[in-house]
């Protein structure tokens, strides 16, 4: 009878061992433009296969980092999925060359410890617990490879090498803003569109006269280009789209003081290697990353959410500054800011993912009129413009459905050729996004266009 026991439990031990290396890990990193339709893709996926564990920082769709574990699709059950937005060419950069430092920056993104999935049990619908975990470097965040990425741009689209398996998932929609200055002003509320010409000359400036935009000479204030940095997909989408090309630097300011929920005290031009906040804060980030062009104005907010809060405060008594190296060491620190043009009415334009825009506008059910919504090239998302629902009316994704308006791209969901676990993961993931994509696109099979490449033709 021992014998019988000890033989069943060297079983019941070898089942737990083999149960634990039959776990499945999955990282997913990329677009921020479209987190929103990729989290709730995948929590549905788990939902759908039972109880499952989920945690989060910062919302379960809307936050930059999350993790899942349960039953994912046919890859079966003790499925381990973690998430980490940090843009799409840095997505694409983490899944092709992982385990590199590429211009002073590691690839890897910094992923939810699995250590907080493992103290919790499966339930119906998931834990939906939050976690604090402060910075990537964070106790709770730890550096992993990625395996795959979704992404605004396609990899051709960029300078980083390899090939990747995958494609298009869906079409994710972008929208021209400018901020609530811009709005609370009767000479710029009456501009809705601004054209491709208009913007290059801004981006290739930094700034340029109230006065090209309105045509009036006596309009003598300031409208400053501001964006995300090369890291990416929405820079590369507008610069693409515009023919300003996604490869030339630009120059772009960003919030210097960013205390004040509601106003914008002061700008800067970003500069090399990221710079610094008024408090002092380095902003590494920040910086430009892609195309080897580390230089003063090309870098950019990391995130859409930094920009569209920036976009909804006031900007009529804002200070504009800019780094200067003193030293002549080659070396920017918080003690080399310098004011470069006194506290004046400024204006800022930029583009956004229309979800995120929709937050920076506000919704008119909440009372919120901030960031203004502008059209491109003579064609605007009305609806969006007027009540900031992030959700495309019928007439307004008819627009860019039948290839009327101009401002989107294809949804890439890109991995490493020859895992076939992974093909089966971006199965499962494509075919589900389509009945779960919400506000953050469009379904692929919605589109009576379609484009090769990212800017390019529209064929019908």
């Amino acid at each position: 009878m021992k014998i019988k026991t000890l033989l069943l439990s060297t079983l019941a031990l070898s089942a737990v061992s083999v149960s634990a290396q039959a776990q499945t890990f999955i990282e997913i990193t990329g677009a921020t433009a479209f987190r929103q339709g990729a989290t709730a893709t995948i929590n549905a996926i788990f939902a759908a296969g039972g109880n499952f564990i989920s945690v989060h920082n910062g919302g379960m769709l809307g936050g930059n980092v999350q993790s899942w574990r349960g039953t994912f699709g046919s890859l079966g059950s003790n499925v381990t999925v973690r998430t980490r937005w940090n843009g799409s060419t840095e997505g694409l950069r983490a899944v092709a060359q992982p385990n590199q430092t590429v211009d002073g920056l590691p690839t890897n993104p910094g992923f939810l410890n699995t250590s907080i999935l493992d103290g919790l049990s499966p339930v119906a619908g998931g834990n939906q617990l939050g976690v604090n975990t402060g910075s990537q470097n964070s106790v709770n965040t730890t550096a992993a490879v990625a395996d795959m990425s979704f992404s605004d741009c396609r990899l051709e689209a960029t300078p980083i090498p390899g090939t990747l398996a995958g494609g298009p998932v869906g079409v994710v929609t972008f929208t021209m803003v400018a901020n609530k200055t811009w709005r609370d002003d009767a000479r710029t509320a009456a501009i809705t569109s601004v054209c491709s010409q208009q913007f290059r000359t801004l981006f290739s400036q930094g700034r340029v006269r109230l006065s090209y935009f309105t045509g009036n000479e006596s309009d003598a204030e300031f409208v400053y280009a501001s964006g995300r940095n090369d890291g990416s997909g929405t820079r590369t989408t507008y610069l693409a789209e515009t023919g300003y090309g996604a490869s030339n630097a630009v120059n772009q300011y960003v919030g210097y003081d960013r205390s004040n929920t509601t106003v914008l005290h002061s700008i800067v031009l970003v500069p090399k290697d990221g710079g610094f906040l008024a408090n002092g804060t380095a902003t590494a980030t920040n910086r430009s990353s892609l195309w080897s062009q580390n230089v003063d104005g090309n870098g950019g907010y990391v995130s859409g959410g930094d920009l569209r809060v920036d976009f909804a405060k006031t900007t009529a008594n804002t200070k504009v500054y800019t780094f200067f190296d003193d030293e002549e060491d080659g070396n920017i620190t918080a003690d080399d800011a310098v004011e470069l043009y006194p506290a004046a009415k400024v204006f800022l334009l930029s583009w956004l993912s229309t979800a995120d825009a929709a937050v920076a506008r506000g919704d008119n059910n909440l009372g919120a009129a901030n960031a203004c919504i502008l059209g491109y090239e003579g064609v605007r998302l009305d609806d969006l413009a007027a009540t900031g629902n992030a959700t495309l009316t019928a007439a307004d994704r008819l627009k860019v459905t039948s290839g009327r308006y101009n401002g989107w791209s294809n949804q890439q969901l890109l991995y490493v050729a020859g895992n076939t676990t992974l093909t089966t993961a971006f199965n499962t993931i494509s075919g589900n996004i389509s009945a779960n994509i919400g506000s953050a696109g469009i379904p692929t099979t919605s589109m009576s266009v379609g484009r090769v490449i990212d800017g390019g033709i529209i064929n019908r």
